[in-house]
């Protein structure tokens, strides 16, 4: 059959699941989709074409079609293939190879970010669906509940690995190694600063964390052993950010900002407090509390000497109150 500016050649495949096209130079493999349906888009097609086997019916179809299983991404083309083992798609584009795993609902759906230059594999127990958030800048893997998010830095790239069930996810970084742990609401934020680059790794129990920062290493434990910071909580997600000042870590909530202040420990536990105005920070039985002036800086005062600066303050006014009760006798 001819095609515009192209012709193509519809043949079986060697193991008669899959059939080729042949256009002069490009090679296609077409994947069945679960309906009997073929879907494949040539760099060149332009409209939507019809193929007609001697058998089967084959759906040619522009990636600009929002129900096609390849997608468009800022002017370039991809071609969507199933891979020899059938556990993933295999998605080609000018020398560039994704794995793409289908989701549970047998769709599937390839995006990638506009930074394209990420590597997303799934573990053959599991099965994710890869797409961009509404920002174009994340990659968001959704899986049985599980949501990650992930935010590349402006000239690295990232490999989002998930291994077996209930195991860690391994991020790699221009030769770097970072552990991402699964918090208890099993949710991962991890979001490299233009300065700093910060790795937040919640506990799934009450394991220990390793929180890496330019060379530094910080222990993050959950909340429930009281003794380091904490990061996500059940229902909670925090952005953690280093300050202007580069001395202090910034975490943020939607709506909420918390400074973190570092200790000789470098062991914190944060817990915001119920006026939404306060922070209090306690590290190894030490309580601060951590208020932000009116020239946006904060103010750390240990709640140990507060309690004496108003104890003071009472006794103070308790004398004075002592010494006016006296005035009329004297």
């Amino acid at each position: 059959m001819q095609l515009p500016a192209k012709k193509f050649l519809v043949m079986p495949s060697p193991t008669k699941k899959f059939l080729l096209m042949l256009s002069s130079m490009e090679k296609f493999v077409v994947m069945p989709l679960p309906a009997k349906k073929f879907l494949v888009m040539p760099s060149s097609v332009k409209k939507s074409l019809v193929m007609l086997s001697s058998v089967k019916k084959f759906l040619v179809m522009p990636s600009s079609v929002k129900k096609s299983l390849v997608i468009l991404s800022s002017g370039k083309k991809f071609l969507v293939m199933p891979s020899s083992v059938k556990k993933s798609l295999v998605m080609l584009s000018s020398g560039k190879k994704f794995v793409v795993m289908p989701s549970p609902a047998k769709k599937f759906l390839v995006i990638p970010s506009s930074v394209k230059k990420f590597l997303v594999m799934s573990s053959p127990t599991k099965r994710f669906l890869v797409m961009p958030s509404p920002a174009k800048k994340f990659l968001v893997i959704p899986s049985s509940g599980k949501k990650f998010l992930v935010m590349p830095s402006p000239a690295k790239k990232f490999l989002v690995m998930p291994l077996s069930v209930k195991k860690s996810l391994v991020m790699l970084s221009s030769g770097k190694k970072f552990v991402v742990m699964p918090s208890p609401a099993k949710k991962f934020l991890v979001m490299p600063s233009s300065v700093k680059k910060f790795l937040v790794m919640p506990s799934s129990v009450k394991k220990s964390l390793v929180m890496l920062s330019s060379g530094k290493k910080f222990v993050v434990m959950p909340l429930s052993v009281k003794k380091s910071l904490v990061l996500l909580t059940s229902g909670k997600k925090f952005v953690m950010m280093p300050s202007s000042v580069k001395k202090f870590l910034v975490m943020s909530s939607p709506g909420k900002k918390f400074l973190v202040m570092p200790s000789s420990m470098k062991q914190f536990l944060v817990m915001p407090s119920s006026m939404k105005k306060f922070l209090v920070m306690s590290s190894w039985g030490k309580t601060f509390l951590v208020m932000p002036s009116s020239v946006k800086k904060f103010l750390v005062i240990p709640l140990l000497m507060l309690k004496l600066s108003l104890l003071v303050v009472r006794l103070s006014l308790l004398i004075m109150e002592l010494l006016i009760m006296g005035l009329p006798t004297l």
